[in-house]
Parts: structure tokens; sequence; C-alpha cells
């Protein structure tokens, strides 16, 4: 099976290059990324995760990245700067200060350079857990009416989450957890991150690949040129691709690129 030429390579975290049974990134996974970076090929991270959280991740952290499609495409950055920032409505935020306390809802505020969450629960203790995460600190949400805001993150059920975005008025909320959404500006989207990095670096959609296991993963995988379903995908993220590789943790990565002729 070949691709056409790949100049551009996106690359989600959690459950894609981070094992959520090891807590570690695959040895085959960084083969894959030193011999796609050895072809020529410009790698980035694309991913609902801030950079301090990424910082806990040894290797993703030292990895020579080109860029960062942070916060759910609301934030991203290469070694130049900041290229494109999109906060949440202040009137939203304030809605999810509200919301939380009303509904019970544990909800996490991420700025440009910090992480809180308004109170904790089992529930978020266990999502955290799950993806070797430490627990945020302790803040009043109302410190988000002071700074811009990018991502908020909500850990509730389906039912709840429908409720509540109802309730605000532009923001879309997407699951990469059954229990735990990223609540975001209604424009945003990692997709439109890959958008305005390739036209950042002159790289034609059709020339990008990208791999994805999540809810927030879909508009991604659709978007570039080669979109790549990890075998733990869901079934929902599995039809929306061009293919699906093996787990994460049966060397997915390695296997996909070595299928497309990409190294």
């Amino acid at each position: 099976m070949s691709a056409p030429a790949i100049r551009a390579a996106f690359f989600d975290v959690d459950g894609t290059l981070l094992s959520h049974r090891t807590g570690t990134v695959p040895s085959s996974a960084k083969e894959a990324l030193r011999r796609l970076r050895g072809a020529g090929v410009r790698l980035f991270l694309s991913t609902g995760r801030h950079l301090l959280e990424m910082q806990e991740l040894d290797y993703v952290s030292e990895f020579p990245w080109d860029g960062y499609i942070t916060m759910n495409g609301q934030f991203c950055y290469d070694a130049d700067g900041v290229y494109f920032r999109q906060p949440i409505d202040r009137e939203d935020v304030e809605g999810l200060i509200r919301l939380s306390a009303e509904m019970d809802i544990p909800c996490m505020f991420v700025e440009e350079d910090d992480i809180y969450i308004g109170h904790y629960n089992d529930t978020v203790r266990s999502v955290l857990r799950e993806i070797h995460t430490p627990l945020p600190r302790l803040e009043d949400l109302r410190r988000g009416l002071e700074k811009d805001v990018y991502l908020a993150v909500i850990y509730c059920t389906e039912e709840k989450r429908r409720q509540l975005v109802h309730r605000l008025k532009s923001v879309r909320a997407m699951g990469w957890h059954p229990l735990a959404y990223d609540v975001i500006h209604r424009e945003g989207s990692k997709a439109r991150g890959i958008r305005l990095t390739c036209e950042r670096y002159g790289i034609p959609l059709e020339e990008t690949m990208a791999f994805g296991d999540g809810e927030n993963d879909l508009e991604m995988l659709r978007e570039v040129g080669v979109g790549v379903a990890m075998g733990n995908a869901s079934p929902e993220v599995k039809a929306a691709c061009r293919y699906v590789t093996a787990d994460i943790d049966e060397d997915g990565i390695l296997k996909a690129v070595e299928k497309f002729g990409v190294i």
C-alpha cells in the first residue's frame, strides 16, 4: 500500500503515542519517529493536552517535534512562537463555572501557562489514573474570569455532557474517555490546527498523515491525506479512516508507516 509523498505527520498522544497499559511510548513508536525524522518528514503533536502535562511524559517532551497543536487546536506553536490561539468566550467560561457547581460536574480549566480544577471526585481520580496524569491543583474556577481559558475538561456522563453544552452559547465538547470531555470554542478542532500548520509550512494537506484513536481525533483524521486509526481506537474512529493499524502496544504506528511506504 502506498501513499502520496508524505511531508508531515501528526500524532495524538493518549492511546496513540502513549500506551494506557504501560504509561510509556512503545519502543516501536520511538523507532518510527526516528525513521520518519530521518526521511525528512516534519513531525507534529496534535493533542488535547497542554504542554505542562506533556512535560510529565519523558519521551514525548524530549523528542524534537517541529510543532505543537495543543488543547485540540486551540493553542498552536513552534520554535518561532505561538501562531494561533482561540480562547473560550468569557460568557461561556462564566457558564462553565456556574454549571459546574449547579450540576456537580468537576471542571478543569487550562490557560496558556496554568492548569487547575474546581473540585475532585472519584471519577476524576480514576480517569487521570488511567492516563498516568497527576491531579491538577485545586483552585477557585472564578480565576478563569481573569485570564484566557483555552480548554475546559468536564468529568461526567454523556447525558450530563449534553445537558451542559446545551446551556452554553459557543462551545463544543469532544470525548477522549467515556467520563471525560474536552470543551473548546465551537470553531476549534485539531483539524483547524492542522490546516493552519500546513499553511505555515507550505505543505499540501494531501501530503500529510495523522494517527489517532479518540472522538477528538475524528476531524483531524478526515482532514489529512492519510488518516490512520489505531487498533485500539473506537469503532467510530476506525470507520472514518482510510486505514486501521494494529494496537498501540502491537507496534501500530511503525506498521502503518511501513505499510504506506513512508519509511
